[in-house]
């Protein structure tokens, strides 16, 4: 059983439930995931762009052994996601205030993506007067401890587009990654260069809904 708190429209809450507990895509994704690795034997996980929590219950209901660290910027989602995880409970989902980026810049949320709903912010860079931390995928493993991420949730509303712009970069951390989740938004036209960073890494892929999964051909017996 999962304890959640939902905000009324014209927030994204009920969207996002509906998505990972009513839409089949997070089971089947799942069943991927089980297929290569026993839920026991996952330890460590990223839930980038985190909203408010219901991923990463879901994530830490299947894999009660993992560590998760779950990344949200936006403020207001950022309090909710700390209720949930209390709700629920969860003394192994740890929060974090911060956004997902190719460097240690200073952001700041940009809103009028998509629906213009609290699960469609962006980030941008402002040094003068961003309020939120811009870490890498490196120093959230090393601050974790995380030598490697069993299961990587990356759905950041097209800022993947700069976590893949430097291939060496970013193979840095696929390399380290067994299974990757990723959204890619096709608003950008990165989609070609992630899949090709991916393959190149050892990725084999595979398709659910949305979501782009690859599963580690390196990494995935261990």
């Amino acid at each position: 059983m999962i304890r959640l708190i939902l905000r009324k429209e014209p927030s994204s809450d009920i969207n996002v439930f509906y998505q990972i507990y009513m839409n089949d895509d997070f089971k089947k994704i799942l069943c991927i995931i089980l297929k290569y690795s026993d839920n026991q034997k996952i330890y460590n996980i990223f839930d980038a762009g985190a909203n408010i929590g219901i991923t990463s219950i879901f994530l830490s209901k299947n894999f009660p052994l993992a560590k998760i660290i779950s990344i949200e910027p936006d403020k207001e989602n950022f309090k909710q996601l700390v209720e949930n995880i209390k709700l629920n409970e969860l003394n192994l989902v740890y929060p974090l205030r911060a956004g997902l980026w190719k460097d240690n810049s200073k952001l700041k949320i940009k809103w009028g993506f998509r629906d213009n709903k609290s699960w469609s912010i962006q980030l941008v860079e402002d040094q003068d007067f961003g309020d939120i931390d811009g870490m890498t995928v490196m120093d959230i493993m090393k601050m974790s401890n995380f030598d490697i991420i069993d299961v990587f949730k990356l759905d950041i509303e097209g800022g993947e587009r700069f976590l893949f712009e430097d291939a060496e970069i970013a193979s840095s951390f696929i390399k380290r990654t067994r299974f990757l989740i990723i959204e890619i938004h096709d608003e950008y036209p990165i989609r070609e260069n992630i899949i090709s960073i991916l393959i190149g890494n050892g990725m084999e892929i595979f398709y659910q809904g949305e979501y782009v999964i690859g599963v580690n051909s390196l990494l995935d017996k261990k």
